[in-house]
């Protein structure tokens, strides 16, 4: 028999062979269930724009690396995080703010690494430089 938290207010007992059917039963469902936590490496080519960015930006990409890139750095929204087109690399963006972050994924590895912060109006530039086509 397992314990199995259902949500604050009930706690169920099930066999283990019942709980593959009912972890099915809860992806189909919606729940959010917990994922693998990513390992974020910043490339030694961003490590110096990094560390040129002043102390309020560096705070708030650490806090937004931590919360996205983390723990789900492929979910894209509206605007936080976008999967780029036509490139092989970087593979996806991270807005803070007036600033972004580009960031290759990993998943054998459970790695994510941060290619790039760059600052919205030279976005443009930097993927010329630095991006790879398909």
């Amino acid at each position: 028999m397992v314990c199995v938290s259902i949500n604050a207010h009930a706690t169920t007992l099930v066999q283990r062979d019942q709980l593959a059917e009912l972890f099915d039963i809860l992806v189909k469902s919606g729940y959010i269930l917990p994922r693998m936590k990513y390992r974020v490496v910043i490339a030694r080519s961003a490590e110096d724009s990094f560390k040129k960015l002043d102390a309020r930006w560096r705070v708030a990409v650490k806090e937004a690396m931590r919360i996205h890139l983390e723990n789900a750095p492929k979910q894209e929204s509206r605007s936080r995080i976008k999967r780029l087109r036509g490139l092989r690399q970087p593979q996806y963006r991270l807005r803070v703010d007036r600033l972004r972050v580009f960031y290759d994924v990993n998943d054998e590895q459970g790695q994510v690494e941060v290619l790039g912060f760059v600052m919205k109006p030279k976005t443009d530039e930097w993927l010329h430089e630095h991006g790879v086509p398909r």
